[in-house]
């Protein structure tokens, strides 16, 4: 979720320290999968915070700013990104329009 946020403006900063052997501390690497990010509206985490998990995150917004993420973690073995992703984006995109007011929960 941490790239999530940061691709759609939180403060971007590589870690310092790895969590993990996967955590990304090199800042243009960092960039590059944020840009990534943007383009497809999912960020993709792969042990990077945990080993052994992996994570797909999508943004929800409101008034066009991005309040929070919606991420599916799931162990790393069982993890197949194509079969959470279109769910985890219109999950995303159904609590963006509840949140301007265009839906009922």
């Amino acid at each position: 979720m941490d790239k999530s946020s940061q691709s759609y403006g939180a403060d971007v900063q590589a870690r310092q320290t790895s969590v993990t052997p996967h955590s990304i501390t090199d800042p243009a690497r960092l960039r590059m999968a944020l840009e990534k990010i943007r383009v497809s509206g999912l960020a993709y985490e792969e042990q990077e915070a945990a080993l052994g998990v992996s994570c797909i995150a999508a943004p929800v917004f409101a008034s066009g700013t991005m309040v929070a993420a919606l991420s599916v973690a799931v162990p790393r073995s069982r993890f197949s990104p194509a079969q959470p992703a279109p769910a985890v984006r219109t999950a995303a995109l159904g609590l963006s329009r509840v949140l301007r007011g265009g839906g009922a929960v």
